[in-house]
């Protein structure tokens, strides 16, 4: 494992935390990343972005400036979810923790040395200054953890959260937009490959009509991508509930996903899964998209359906569990989903990191019954899921948190850039038609990735 300064706040000689609240700018988080950059060149660590799924309209964005960092490297043998706590340990009220997991490793292949280039495991990040923003009251803050015995050099938070507030055109963002670089992708997996695999998943899950398994399909290119650069890119072209960028050297994560993971609030969780997908034909003006889900489409809805019901039995008061919307339709980047909301009161012996361990991996991005769509996918699937179908989110010292799967999602190393998507596979499924909707769901991303600008 390596951590970079101090791993959590305890350790850290924690003084209180400067604070400067600010009105949010036109363009709010595109104008504080912008700030940010102009006042840390480095920056920013890490954004995720809430926005209503149904709406649009954002709702609250955690920007990272700078702090310390602790990774798992992807051959080492820990529990990501024990250092996840351990993190959080000894966090204070304005603590956050920008926290990435990703996919388990095959037991199969624990002991390989992994690839070149290959992501870390999981990685966390502890900001010592960052930005809150609450897009309903308008307002946004600027921390900065204050050392015992310490003066900050450069800006006041005062002056960064003036910074953050002034309006600013839309600069490297819109030359991001602008340019037109294309990347070039190859799939990890032929159409034919991923036929065979399906078939023998619809063997393994025959005898059960409850039974589901999502098979994925990497695609990538040789040329790293810009993580702000196509992040920024990502974020204007595909707005989606959930947004996410993480940087820590030569690694970077990011991606705009539809599927929120869990968001828990002073005890209250409200959890989403997603389950059919539909791609929206051509249309006229004017002209609407009429679904009827296929009897098909809505057994892929009741396996994950099925799934986020059993893993939030063991995490909620008992008799707190409720579906507040069942067979919601949504649409993002011209696919149709079928959502399911819940929400539940957290059991008085559980807690944050205790909701996420049990949804992870999420069963949108797995199927269910959890052991067996696992088991297949270790069989099946040539290669680690490595960053995809894993969690990121943001934790904080109250109890508080708001996490979303990694899916819809890309990665960089110095060795390339990667993209991965799965669909779910039931007793109906098509080969060709899932394997469509994989690489489909991948289109978003490798219209926004943007390569690395050589420094001059």
């Amino acid at each position: 494992m390596q951590t970079s300064e101090i791993a959590t706040a305890a350790s850290r000689g924690v003084a209180p935390w400067e604070r400067a609240d600010f009105a949010i700018p036109v363009g709010a988080t595109g104008s504080v990343i912008a700030a940010i950059r102009r006042l840390s060149p480095s920056g920013p660590a890490f954004v995720y972005e809430r926005r209503d799924p149904r709406t649009g309209h954002p709702l609250r964005s955690w920007i990272g400036v700078r702090g310390a960092s602790t990774a798992i490297a992807a051959d080492e043998d820990l529990d990501p979810f024990l250092e996840l706590r351990r993190v959080l340990s000894g966090a204070e009220a304005h603590d956050e923790v920008f926290a990435f997991i990703g996919y388990p490793s095959p037991e199969h292949l624990l002991d390989a040395a992994p690839a070149p280039g290959a992501p870390p495991r999981a990685l966390f990040l502890i900001p010592d200054e960052y930005v809150r923003l609450d897009h309903e009251e308008g307002m946004g803050s600027y921390f900065r953890r204050r050392r015992a015995g310490h003066t900050e050099p450069g800006v006041t938070v005062e002056e960064a959260a003036r910074a953050c507030a002034a309006v600013r055109e839309p600069g490297e963002e819109q030359v991001a937009l602008d340019e037109r670089e294309e990347l070039c992708w190859s799939t990890h997996t032929t159409e034919s490959a991923f036929a065979a695999q399906l078939h023998r998943a619809q063997e393994a899950i025959a005898s059960d009509p409850a039974a589901g398994v999502v098979l994925s399909v990497r695609m990538s290119s040789r040329t790293p991508a810009d993580p702000l650069r196509s992040y920024c890119v990502l974020r204007k072209i595909n707005p989606s509930p959930c947004m996410f960028l993480l940087r820590d050297g030569e690694f970077g994560l990011w991606g705009a996903t539809s599927l929120s993971l869990v968001e828990i609030s002073d005890g209250r969780l409200i959890a989403e899964t997603d389950g059919a997908t539909r791609p929206v034909p051509p249309l006229a003006r004017g002209e609407v998209f009429d679904w009827t889900p296929s009897a098909k489409e809505v057994r892929e809805y009741q396996v994950v359906v099925d799934a986020l019901r059993g893993d939030l039995l063991g995490v909620a008061e008992p008799g707190s569990l409720v579906f507040t919307s069942e067979l919601e339709h949504r649409e993002f980047f011209g696919l149709r989903h079928l959502f399911a909301r819940a929400q539940a009161q957290l059991a008085a012996d559980r807690d944050a990191v205790d909701v996420v361990r049990a949804l992870y991996p999420h069963g949108a991005a797995v199927g269910y019954p959890r052991s067996l769509a696992s088991r297949l996918i270790a069989e099946l699937e040539s290669q680690p899921r490595g960053p995809f179908a894993g969690i990121v989110g943001v934790f904080d010292g109250a109890g508080d948190a708001d996490a979303a799967a990694v899916i819809r999602s890309m990665w960089s190393t110095s060795h390339g850039s990667f993209a991965q998507a799965g669909a779910k596979v039931v007793d109906a499924s098509s080969a060709a038609g899932e394997y469509r909707e994989c690489i489909l769901k991948t289109a978003a991303l490798r219209k926004s990735a943007r390569p690395v600008v050589p420094s001059q």
